[in-house]
């Protein structure tokens, strides 16, 4: 089985799976708050690797492992959306509890920022790229739209100003990453003596 096959197999099949499983038994025993934040988390973490992975595989173009990770970006994408929807499928029941959760900002940021996740999630295959031709390259660049709103809404969740930190330091990586690639800047394969 190849590398991408894998992988394909890991995020369009046991994901879902797992991450439903593993959900709906946690609301049925009502222990759904780390879930809740350590979905959140990896699904924003994943977001900024796979904004990095493309202009690191270019800068270190030598470097295997990073074009073996950019050939599956998509499928690192779709089990992003996953994690994602998980992360949201873990508030329903306090939104059932307790509707008025729904009237705080960081919820309708949230769902905003799961609405880009949908639109891309819904996107990323071959057959909408060949209908949404140039269209499909604007509507993937919302994922720094994305990036922003998801990172919004965690400091809003969880009120820590970290997440304001990481969020302007990661900005500012990837736009440096980004810079250098538009510059042409690549770094050779180091020497071995």
């Amino acid at each position: 089985m190849t590398f991408k096959k894998l992988a394909q197999v890991f995020c369009y099949y046991f994901l879902p799976v797992f991450l439903a499983g593993l959900l709906s038994f946690l609301i049925y025993t009502d222990n759904t708050h780390e879930f809740r934040a350590e979905t959140g988390e990896i699904a924003l973490t994943l977001l900024v690797f796979l904004l990095a992975i493309r202009p690191l595989s270019q800068i270190f173009w030598k470097v295997k492992v990073l074009k073996k990770l950019v050939s599956i970006r998509r499928e690192l994408g779709i089990g992003m959306f996953y994690i994602a929807l998980a992360h949201g499928a873990s508030y329903v029941p306090i939104i059932w509890q307790f509707p008025q959760v729904l009237t705080t900002p960081f919820v309708y940021i949230g769902l905003l920022a799961f609405f880009n996740t949908f639109l891309l999630y819904i996107t990323s295959n071959n057959y909408s790229l060949k209908l949404l031709k140039q269209n499909w390259k604007k509507l993937h660049m919302s994922v720094y739209v994305l990036l922003i709103l998801s990172s919004a809404h965690a400091y809003l969740a969880t009120d820590d100003v970290e997440w304001i930190i990481k969020t302007i330091v990661t900005v500012l990586l990837l736009g440096g990453l980004n810079l250098l690639v538009k510059n042409k800047v690549r770094v050779p394969k180091l020497s071995q003596k």
